[in-house]
């Protein structure tokens, strides 16, 4: 039996191939995990900044409900005063005198 047959050389190439094939797998399994870790961290700062203007347009929505109340409670006075709901004494078309409150 020779030292260097053509079985002995085959598996020998047969496990450099599988060895040199498993190291080019985990370096480009490294890189790609590398890309990977960057990317999640810039979709968490993304993340982070969409959180941000949510609660800013949460904040900006209760300011224009609060505003929108004050609105309507303002529409409701001005109909009041319209048919003169809000003042003391009666209206000037009705016949009846104001009550008029003496000065002290």
């Amino acid at each position: 039996m020779e030292l260097f047959d053509i079985k002995t050389i085959a598996a020998i190439a047969q496990a450099v191939a599988i060895i040199f094939g498993g190291a080019l797998f985990l370096l480009r399994l490294a890189k790609s995990v590398g890309s990977l870790e960057a990317l999640l961290t810039a979709q968490s700062a993304e993340i982070k900044d969409l959180k941000n203007e949510t609660k800013k347009l949460g904040d900006i929505l209760t300011k224009i409900a609060v505003q929108d109340e004050r609105i309507n409670f303002a529409m409701k006075r001005i109909d009041e005063l319209a048919h003169w709901g809000g003042f003391v004494g009666p209206p000037p078309w009705s016949n009846t005198s104001p009550v008029r409150l003496p000065r002290p």
